[in-house]
């Protein structure tokens, strides 16, 4: 019997692009940081979702992807 590998953040995030956010209708950002320079505290956003086409309007979307328990307890 063969085991499944767990899936990960990134596996999500590619089923979004592929999925619901295909370019060139959308652009998506990886790893995008809540602030720029070095004060504070580094929170990132897993991607942020830009639409590209004004004519299916313009609006921008932040995407938070949990993929285990722990990690959900922890936010």
């Amino acid at each position: 019997m063969s085991r499944t590998r767990p899936t990960t953040s990134g596996d999500v995030l590619d089923a979004l692009r592929s999925g619901p956010f295909p370019p060139p209708a959308h652009a998506m950002l990886y790893e995008v940081r809540n602030h720029t320079g070095y004060a504070g505290i580094d929170r990132y956003a897993d991607a942020l979702v830009v639409s590209c086409w004004p004519s299916r309007g313009i609006w921008l979307a932040g995407v938070e992807v949990k993929v285990s328990r722990s990690d959900w307890l922890t936010a």
